[in-house]
């Protein structure tokens, strides 16, 4: 096949750079210019570079071989491909250069390579940061509710424990801490959810005492515990939770020690039925083992119903012993 002939611009353009080569090949070269001095005097040493140095014709160049030229393209930019001849030019190639998208690419491996970064830590960064600052956030949240549960505890004076186990998707159990507690309304908490390392009673006496101490509640404040029927947790294996309430005093022991006492002597009896200013002459009810219901009526009689205290006997209680 025949070469395809060349157009009249392109043969104007082939012209004009060989004129240009030319015109390149009679200019100082650059090591030239700055090439270091001599150790003689500065003043004789430039008057001999001056005197040395090649002339330099400066001739004018049609503006309009480079209004032809498009933008170079990233794979085109002049300090890619053959340099620069017209040094007229040089801060407008500069300037195309750093727009072009090989300098933007290079520039960013560079600073990549000097921060010794790769892919995985380019795509994955972000991801990891969002989610540490979702854990700070999270972990502020749950100590200021903690925070929040424990002075309230601590307001209303006493407490009672639930906990409960159960096993997740990973078959591991989780027990859940929740402490329940009256102000002006009745609260129930969820504190903890621990993953249990064993499953003796022993083992969630202490899981609760720590969870406590780790809170800044008393122990001894507890007043009552609440479990399912599992075997640990009644105590067949090695001890049971309630000695989470051993470690505190027992209510329902004190108010029945106090029926107790005062059922026992006529002496003690009298002195009820005197300073009591009820009509009925209701007396303190003993707590049975067996029936769990006579805690509630025990607790009824001394204290009342909830926000309800008209027909409470705490004060002629109080009275009472006082006299005694």
């Amino acid at each position: 096949m025949e070469r395809k002939r060349k157009g009249g611009a392109e043969r104007e353009r082939i012209k004009r750079k060989k004129a240009l080569a030319a015109d390149a090949a009679s200019c100082c070269k650059i090591p030239a210019m700055f090439a270091s001095k001599g150790t003689g005097d500065e003043g004789s040493s430039s008057s001999t570079s001056a005197a040395n140095a090649p002339a330099v014709e400066l001739e004018v160049v049609d503006s309009s071989a480079f209004e032809s030229e498009q933008e170079p393209s990233g794979s085109d930019s002049a300090f890619v491909k053959g340099g620069m001849q017209a040094w007229k030019h040089a801060h407008q190639r500069v300037q195309e250069h750093e727009r072009s998208s090989i300098h933007r690419e290079s520039a960013e491996a560079f600073f990549l390579r000097v921060n010794k970064a790769d892919i995985h830590t380019l795509l994955t960064d972000k991801q990891m940061t969002i989610h540490r600052d979702q854990e700070h956030v999270s972990d502020c949240i749950e100590k200021k509710k903690k925070q929040t549960i424990a002075v309230e505890v601590r307001k209303a004076g006493m407490f009672s424990i639930q906990i409960d186990t159960t096993q997740d998707l990973t078959s591991k159990d989780q027990c859940a801490v929740v402490l329940r507690y009256v102000t002006d309304v009745v609260h129930e908490k969820l504190i903890a959810v621990i993953d249990c390392e064993s499953s003796t009673g022993q083992y969630f006496v202490e899981l609760v005492k720590q969870t406590l101490e780790k809170m800044d509640i008393a122990i001894k404040k507890c007043i009552g515990n609440a479990t399912d029927g599992a075997a640990n947790m009644q105590g067949q294996y090695k001890a049971d939770t309630t000695g989470v309430v051993v470690a505190s005093e027992s209510l329902f022991s004190l108010l029945n020690d106090i029926a107790v006492f005062i059922r026992d002597s006529y002496k003690r009896l009298k002195l009820w039925e005197e300073n009591s200013e009820d009509k009925r002459h209701r007396r303190l009810g003993v707590i049975g083992e067996t029936r769990w219901w006579a805690k509630d009526e025990a607790l009824r009689k001394v204290f009342g119903r909830f926000a309800k205290p008209d027909n409470a006997l705490y004060t002629d209680l109080v009275i009472t012993m006082e006299k005694i």
